[in-house]
């Protein structure tokens, strides 16, 4: 009897600890992060990302909704809408995503890696094309 309760007690232990990492995921996503790096396809195109978006900013707020700004040409522009922490869909257990809902559109990542000092986010853009930011938090003034 002994082994069936260690093994019930090692399961329960872990569905809280993988359960556990979407308010931790989520608590370590708020704030304001500007592209330290950008991949298209692979490659390295920060410079393109931040020549065609400068001074590209995303502000996560603690209740859900995100802000987006940067400049186009002279234009500044902000999107805005709401952002959660998921389960990622068909994945392993404890693998979660990060999903950003506005008016025109739903923009989901997989969340490679979050941290107070990189939120590291990968997604499949269709046609065999995909992107992943590497963001840093912005300091604070």
């Amino acid at each position: 009897m002994k082994p069936m309760r260690s093994i019930l007690c090692v399961a329960v232990l872990a569905c809280f600890m993988f359960s556990g990492c979407k308010p931790i995921y989520q608590k370590l996503t708020e704030g304001t992060w500007k592209v330290d790096t950008y991949y298209y396809d692979g490659k390295d195109q920060t410079s393109a990302f931040l020549l065609a978006q400068k001074d590209y900013r995303i502000t996560f707020h603690s209740d859900g909704d995100y802000t987006e700004t940067y400049t186009v040409i002279i234009l500044p522009m902000t999107v805005s809408g709401t952002w959660e922490i998921e389960r990622k869909q068909n994945g392993k257990l404890g693998e979660f995503q990060l999903k950003l809902t506005d008016d025109s559109q739903v923009r989901t990542f997989d969340i490679k890696k979050i941290s107070k000092d990189t939120i590291d986010i990968y997604r499949d853009r269709g046609d065999g094309h995909n992107e992943e930011f590497i963001l840093e938090p912005v300091p604070a003034s």
